[in-house]
């Protein structure tokens, strides 16, 4: 088997892995990069032959695997080559297609689904995914064999978040005889980095809440549900409702049937949905009104949450901020639960200089969705591989520290195993 990586040997995001075996070819991620300034430009397509436009000359490409629901893993699905089915769970779709209501990209692709720990094939290759504890739902790893060689492909993983019995499970139970693990490696380089469980920061979470007099404001990713549950907790706990902006009720409503989620319904009292303008507009366009009322019976209106401030724990996006300005608030928090090198865009600079002006305190409440290097180094030595391919990091010469042979690749480079 021949292992490609087209991009992510020596960068986070926008992945994309190649595997060749049998004169057939798989992909493993088509992510979009972190810092494409043109999500739509050509020059950040990795450069799989066939994979975006025909090519007699290539072999054929029989799926696409996704290993969970993030843009630097996915992002780039709605470009490939028509016919080329793609695979991932049943939420993972659920969640890949939401995203159409912000971005207007139409997927138009072939799904295909399978289930955590079942094994299926894909012409040559036997794959076995296996869930893992990470801030996207349903995040999978993979097994892949084929030509009598056995891969293992980490995808983004964790040990400190609410599913992390499935990291220990691995380490009690790992793939045997690996003969190569490509290895996600984030937080190498983030020595600075503090973290903490969904526990700890649920903790965290409710004594900001409840040191605040007014209003509690918190950005927090839509799709990184294991946070979404935490603030719901720690909301609840305090005493206050928690309000949804609609586009992450629309995403907790459509994946509530695979999971018990905190959503929109009569089952959970203290959650409440709010109507951004411009996102309500676009859900009535590209969605239909009846998606836009849907939430109607748990919709809080702006002038409630002026009026009751301290009743309430909003989440708000800085694409909001000229709704969050109309609310006219004054003197309360703004939690940020997202990585810190998001802070920087002129959009959530814009949101704080205007919540600043209000008299808001900031607090930075979060913990990354990667393993911590010491998680890394356990599941190096349980896995045992005969060769470790650092991957998704920006510090592939550390994993020389993790015991056994590791092996540097560079993008474009192809490995025979």
């Amino acid at each position: 088997m021949k292992i490609k990586i087209h991009r992510g040997a020596a960068q986070i995001g926008g992945s994309c892995v190649e595997l060749t075996a049998a004169g057939k070819r798989l992909i493993i991620d088509v992510g979009l990069p972190l810092d494409a300034d043109d999500p739509e430009s050509d020059e950040i397509l990795p450069h799989a032959e066939g994979l975006f436009t025909d090519s007699q000359q290539s072999l054929p490409i029989l799926g696409i695997l996704i290993s969970h629901p993030h843009q630097d893993h996915f992002g780039l699905v709605h470009r490939i080559r028509p016919g080329i089915p793609v695979y991932t769970t049943h939420a993972g779709e659920v969640l890949m297609e939401s995203g159409e209501i912000l971005s207007g990209h139409k997927m138009n692709v072939e799904w295909q689904h399978f289930q955590p720990f079942e094994s299926f094939s894909i012409g040559p290759f036997r794959i076995t995914p296996y869930l893992v504890d990470h801030s996207a739902f349903d995040a999978c790893a993979f097994l892949i064999e084929a030509d009598g060689k056995r891969i293992f492909y980490s995808g983004d993983f964790r040990a400190h978040g609410r599913k992390n019995k499935l990291f220990e499970n691995m380490l009690l139970h790992p793939p045997q005889e690996i003969d190569a693990l490509l290895l996600e490696g984030t937080m190498l380089g983030r020595t600075k980095e503090s973290v903490l469980t969904e526990s700890e920061l649920e903790d965290q979470f409710l004594d900001a809440i409840r040191q605040s007099e007014g209003a509690v404001l918190c950005t927090v990713s839509s799709q990184n549900i294991d946070r979404l549950v935490t603030i719901y907790r720690a909301t609840k706990r305090s005493g206050r409702t928690l309000v949804l902006d609609l586009y992450t009720a629309i995403i907790l409503d459509r994946i509530q049937s695979f999971a018990k989620l905190p959503h929109a319904s009569n089952e959970f009292d203290q959650l409440q949905v709010w109507y951004p303008w411009a996102l309500s507009s676009l859900v009535a366009d590209r969605s239909g009104k009846e998606l836009l009322y849907k939430f109607k019976p748990w919709k809080l209106d702006r002038q409630d949450v002026h009026e009751n401030p301290e009743k309430y724990v909003l989440l708000v996006k800085p694409s909001y901020w000229k709704d969050v300005e109309k609310m006219d608030l004054q003197a309360g928090s703004y939690l940020y639960s997202q990585w810190s090198g998001y802070a920087t865009k002129a959009r959530e600079q814009e949101l704080r200089h205007m919540l600043e002006q209000k008299g808001f305190s900031l607090q930075h409440l979060h913990t990354s969705g990667h393993a911590t290097r010491d998680d890394l180094r356990s599941f190096v030595r349980a896995i045992k591989p005969k060769i470790l391919i650092p991957m998704h990091t920006e510090h592939p010469e550390e994993y020389e520290s993790f015991g056994g042979v590791s092996r540097i690749v560079h993008d474009g480079m192809e490995l025979d195993i």
